[in-house]
């Protein structure tokens, strides 16, 4: 017997909106590991931030948890419902309108259910960088990315995903609608509930949409795999190369021996160095001077080279 909660949710999202039959729903259920399975009434699936509140207020009404999923790229079992008590699946992955992209005020404004590799995609086609990055961006939702302050490889430089996010909108447990979509840069004004909800899990409410800063794509990137005696080392490395880059680091990550040789491993090619590091670090700069894109007699880049005279001696 369908559950009435399910009959009043197809009368809002339609049928295509809520997914009740097992092979439709698995893969709402199972996180990315495979590891993690859960049970839910069925998949909702909203088109609109009116259409998340419209299932907040209708699961509130039956008593029914919702267990709200981006992309579901979890690996810890965190975005799929869990087998205590009976709930829904909240899916956002038919909310994926890029609502604005202004390349004047350097701002994002994107609904949850972007893919962050569709927003990066978007920016760089406009000569512009959305700097969070990871494994996972052709599939994680920027939704998600906010739910749970994803940070990436670009975090040294960019900082986590709460430190991108100028404003946010979101539906709250009682159906209201938080909406703070501002771009401003300083704001100073009342309580920080967008802070608040990024980093929340989904806990305080489903964030809809979010307006993101952009940046200035770099014009030059210099890359390089280092080893080092041990990890004491590296901090010096990395007061070495901010001060003498100007701050230019955009990636500064620590790589074992036993990781180097996964990654070389799982995608056939040679490792870095011809004797394995037990201390690796691979480290990224990138400029947008036009001056550290320009190369010498033999084609190196300026930034280039800055790169290989920092780590000189080391």
């Amino acid at each position: 017997m369908t559950h009435p909660l399910v009959t009043d949710l197809q009368g809002v999202l339609g049928d295509t909106g809520v997914l009740i039959g097992p092979s439709d729903m698995a893969a709402y259920l199972t996180d990315w590991t495979g590891k993690f399975t859960g049970t839910a009434l069925c998949v909702a699936r909203p088109a609109s931030t009116k259409e998340v509140q419209q299932v907040v207020i209708l699961c509130a009404r039956h008593d029914i948890a919702i267990t709200p999923q981006g992309g579901n790229t979890c690996v810890s079992g965190g975005s799929v419902p869990a087998t205590d008590r009976t709930q829904i699946v909240l899916s956002l992955d038919r909310m994926r309108k890029i609502r604005a992209l202004d390349t004047t005020a350097r701002t994002a404004t994107v609904e949850a259910g972007v893919i962050l590799e569709t927003l990066q995609t978007a920016a760089r086609d406009e000569g512009l960088l959305f700097p969070l990055s990871f494994g996972a961006r052709g599939s994680c939702t920027i939704g998600g990315v906010l739910a749970t302050n994803a940070g990436g490889a670009n975090v040294l430089r960019y900082g986590n995903a709460r430190d991108l996010c100028l404003g946010i909108e979101a539906v709250l447990a009682d159906g209201t609608t938080l909406h703070t979509l501002t771009g401003l840069r300083k704001d100073n004004s009342g309580y920080d509930l967008r802070n608040l909800l990024i980093g929340s899990e989904g806990t305080l409410g489903i964030i809809t949409a979010a307006t993101l800063r952009i940046y200035p794509a770099p014009r030059a990137v210099a890359t390089a795999f280092v080893a080092l005696a041990d990890m004491a080392a590296a901090l010096p490395v990395l007061n070495r190369l901010q001060d003498l880059s100007g701050g230019q680091v955009d990636a500064f990550e620590y790589m074992p021996a036993g990781v180097v040789g996964a990654v070389c491993s799982h995608l056939g090619m040679a490792p870095p160095l011809e004797t394995p590091a037990e201390t690796g670090l691979l480290v990224e700069l990138a400029s947008t001077r036009a001056g550290d894109a320009e190369t010498d007699a033999d084609g190196r880049s300026h930034l280039d080279a800055l790169l290989t005279d920092a780590l000189a001696g080391l």
